[in-house]
């Protein structure tokens, strides 16, 4: 009978587990570059929808604009006669 100790034990696991501890390891650095990709794409992300709200705020904004100017030209063709067409 042989003696199997808790060391030879040890061994034998430490030996048997290495593939999944190389495997772990191979996940883990794929996992690491998909977080930074994934970053990379939620900051673009976050730029382009940053700008559209500037965009369309600025739209907003220069609406209003031309439509105080519509109505102020409307009010200036009536003073003095003259047709307004928008």
């Amino acid at each position: 009978m042989s003696n199997i100790t808790l060391e030879g034990i040890a061994n034998v696991v430490k030996v048997e587990l290495e593939p999944i501890s190389e495997t772990l390891v191979e996940h883990t650095n794929i996992l690491t570059e998909h977080t930074k990709i994934l970053s990379k794409h939620t900051g673009a992300l976050d730029q382009l929808l940053t700008e559209k709200k500037k965009k369309g705020d600025n739209k907003m904004v220069a609406d209003d604009h031309l439509e105080y100017l519509e109505k102020w030209a409307k009010q200036v063709s009536q003073k003095f006669g003259i047709e307004f067409r928008p």
